[in-house]
């Protein structure tokens, strides 16, 4: 079984954000700067409810990608993926989280906070790694 932790943790990734990129060389021109900012916001508003359990995606370009094409096309696009949460097999709780990840996001473009967010905020948010469940218990190996 393959799951999803935050980099240097065996946390789950229980959320995950992506500003996806325009193209191969991962430029950041000024809608993906703005995709990202609001995830930096997003971040700060989570992370002391969901700590170390939000990883960033990596951002390879996919030129098949929706999300990389809307955003090529220069619309700002954030891509946000519920994973799992220790107990909560329902995903009741992440359904909140998720939530509150999506109301943080607009409030921070409607009240334009994300303005006063830095690119080193984005880059700060630890990656999302994949672990793979061993068939001999609860062990995880690095892929």
């Amino acid at each position: 079984m393959t799951l999803w932790s935050v980099t240097k943790t065996l946390k789950p990734a229980t959320l995950s954000f992506l500003a996806p990129a325009i193209d191969e060389e991962l430029t950041i021109n000024e809608i993906r700067k703005n995709a990202m900012l609001v995830i930096a916001d997003m971040f700060k508003d989570l992370d002391e409810y969901l700590k170390q359990h939000i990883g960033l995606f990596d951002d390879e370009f996919e030129p098949r990608a929706f999300g990389d094409n809307f955003q090529k096309a220069g619309t700002s696009t954030i891509l946000i993926e519920a994973g799992g949460y220790q107990t909560d097999f329902e995903k009741q709780e992440i359904r909140k989280y998720y939530f509150a990840s999506i109301l943080s996001g607009l409030i921070s473009i409607a009240s334009k906070t994300y303005k006063k967010q830095d690119l080193k905020n984005y880059f700060s948010i630890p990656k999302k790694r994949r672990f793979y469940l061993s068939k001999m218990g609860n062990c995880f190996k690095k892929s």
